[in-house]
């Protein structure tokens, strides 16, 4: 079994897992199954890296941006937020006026 049918299999038999340091803590009206119980043992650490990670905080999101390249001598990229990239392109938008 993969980390995760272990815990729905668990969850399913009304077991709620709780991750302690290095440690599961169980918590059940009734004893697990006692199979449940061997394949818990067995794959411990990756069921608690599972735990670990279905209980973390979402990650923020990356803010948008968009990758030109340099017309300088060197070629390079720069990374634009989409804030500087509009700025950038209203800057360089000509005025309508002739000269």
């Amino acid at each position: 079994m993969t980390a995760r049918e272990i815990v729905a299999a668990l969850e399913a038999a009304d077991v709620r897992l709780r991750v302690n340091g290095d440690r599961i803590d169980l918590e059940a009206e009734a004893e697990p199954p006692r199979a449940l119980l061997d394949e818990l043992r067995a794959r411990k650490p990756a069921v608690l890296a599972y735990l670990a990670e279905r209980e973390a905080p979402p990650r923020a999101p990356l803010p948008p941006f968009e990758l030109t390249l340099s017309t300088f001598a060197a070629p390079t990229i720069q990374a634009l937020d989409r804030a500087e990239l509009e700025r950038r392109r209203a800057a360089s938008r000509p005025t309508g006026r002739a000269f």
